[in-house]
């Protein structure tokens, strides 16, 4: 088997297509990305996934015994190649790992816009997006001087945005484990309210994203005289 490359030779006047040695076993080969001319990346058929530089070629081969269709990558250190039944792999400088699609319908093509942003299509109108998880709950904090309350709390990583959960109820009376009231934040990190003798509510902060929700805060009770 032989890859057909492109080379400019800026040296000269004119530009050919070269051969270049590839698979020496024949497998077809689907697809090719690469991040610099000494970075680039082929997969094919059986698994075949191989990384080169002009006029020399290395294997790297996947866990894969089946065809990969597409590869794509943000850095030589940072690749995904894609393929049959749900089949999708990442390569972090060294080695090819399994990652979970979630599927087991063919994955066609993948793209990204950075290594937190990654889209794959494939069979049967399948579509996945890849972002970073939010993992960490806030931590709320809640300051009070008088009738005057401020809640404020920690960033969390990945998130784009917070909720702000509570639920107002009787003095004396418990959490019935449900909200009533939200406030979208945005990238707001602290609220303030005055308050008023008698009041009672349950609190708690939330991290998202623009997909999914993270882990919430613990729930804090607030009254006040």
């Amino acid at each position: 088997m032989v890859l057909i490359i492109w080379i400019i030779f800026p040296s000269t006047v004119f530009a050919a297509w070269q051969y270049q040695e590839s698979s020496p076993n024949n497998h077809t080969l689907r697809a090719i990305w690469g991040s610099s001319a000494t970075d680039v990346f082929v997969v094919g058929d059986d698994g075949d996934a191989w990384s080169f530089e002009l006029y020399s070629i290395a294997s790297s081969t996947s866990p894969s015994a089946g065809k990969l269709r597409s590869v794509w990558g943000v850095a030589a250190n940072d690749v995904f190649a894609v393929g049959d039944s749900g089949k999708l792999y990442h390569f972090d400088g060294a080695d090819w790992g399994i990652m979970n699609s979630d599927t087991d319908h063919s994955l066609n093509a993948i793209w990204s816009a950075s290594a937190d942003d990654i889209y794959i299509v494939g069979q049967n109108g399948a579509m996945l997006h890849y972002w970073p998880e939010i993992v960490a709950p806030p931590q709320l904090v809640i300051t009070k001087n008088g009738y005057f309350v401020t809640f404020s709390w920690t960033p969390v990583a990945n998130a784009s945005g917070y909720f702000f959960w509570f639920d107002m109820v009787g003095p004396g009376s418990g959490f019935d484990g449900a909200f009533d009231y939200i406030f979208d934040m945005h990238t707001t990190r602290e609220l303030s309210a005055e308050l008023w003798p008698g009041a009672t509510f349950y609190v708690c902060v939330q991290g998202h994203d623009r997909n999914t929700l993270g882990y919430p805060s613990t729930i804090e009770y607030l009254h006040t005289p």
